[in-house]
């Protein structure tokens, strides 16, 4: 497009825009997604109509005015899913004759940004099943803890954490002690203290099934599954069993608490 002296190039967000927190970032249709589009052969971010951008200033003779686009796709918060879609031009670049004040007089386009067809957000993760698992161990005695030796295991008690995930998704786990954590690498909690509580003896966490899983390391993102298909069944098969701490044993009861976090991506 050629223009006449005096005529200013500008280029701006097409209009009505809703901003968001971020500069330059505006909201589209679906919640916790926005945009930001940039101009001049993806140099600058574009500002919202009417605060119009001057990317080369008065022209003084006879000029070939052009410019590209670009755009990015913003994170904004929660993103709850919907389906992202443009309507009309995204941005516009046109030509103001004022010579004084850059405004957007609607005097000639030279090009403008659309963005077709649509896009599917789904939310993606996973609904655990209960929120708080009890594992309930076997009776142990104390003739049979005492004169084995330190580290010694007893009693394995299989138990799995159970959830419903959406296809495509990265399932990880973490277990944390609450109680005061014995041995990091091995999954050893130690008991609880307090009145009516046993000594010497604590909870040992392995991960898988069979006669010789592992154990599972505590305070370590551990993976279970990437899910192949949709509102995929997955179970996480744990065991815990007795784990001698101590040469010396006390009777009384044995509790221990830990919590799960979960990660998906």
């Amino acid at each position: 497009m050629t223009c006449s002296p005096a005529a200013y190039p500008v280029d701006s967000m097409a209009g009505p825009q809703t901003a968001t927190s971020l500069a330059n970032v505006y909201a589209t249709n679906v919640p916790g997604i926005g945009i930001k589009v940039l101009g001049s052969n993806a140099n600058h971010p574009m500002p919202m109509t009417p605060a119009v951008y001057s990317w080369n200033g008065p022209l003084t003779s006879v000029n070939n005015v052009w410019d590209s686009y670009g755009y990015q796709l913003v994170k904004t918060g929660p993103v709850t899913g919907g389906t992202l879609s443009f309507s009309g031009a995204v941005a516009s670049a046109w030509m103001s004759s004022s010579t004084t004040t850059l405004v957007d007089v609607g005097s000639a386009t030279i090009n403008s940004l659309y963005i077709d067809g649509s896009t599917n957000l789904v939310s993606s993760g996973c609904s655990v099943s209960t929120t708080n698992a009890t594992v309930t161990m076997p009776a142990l005695t104390i003739a049979r803890v005492a004169g084995a030796p330190v580290g010694a295991t007893f009693n394995p008690t299989p138990f799995n954490l159970a959830m419903i995930c959406a296809t495509g998704i990265k399932v990880s786990y973490q277990i944390d002690g609450v109680s005061s954590v014995y041995s990091q690498s091995n999954g050893v909690l130690n008991n609880s203290t307090g009145t009516g509580m046993a000594a010497g003896v604590g909870i040992q966490i392995l991960t898988g099934t069979g006669s010789n899983p592992p154990p599972l390391p505590l305070s370590t993102e551990t993976l279970a599954i990437i899910t192949t298909s949709s509102n995929q069944s997955v179970s996480i098969p744990l065991i815990a069993q007795y784990y001698k701490t101590a040469t010396s044993v006390s009777p009384g009861q044995i509790q221990v608490l830990a919590t799960f976090s979960m990660y998906y991506e």
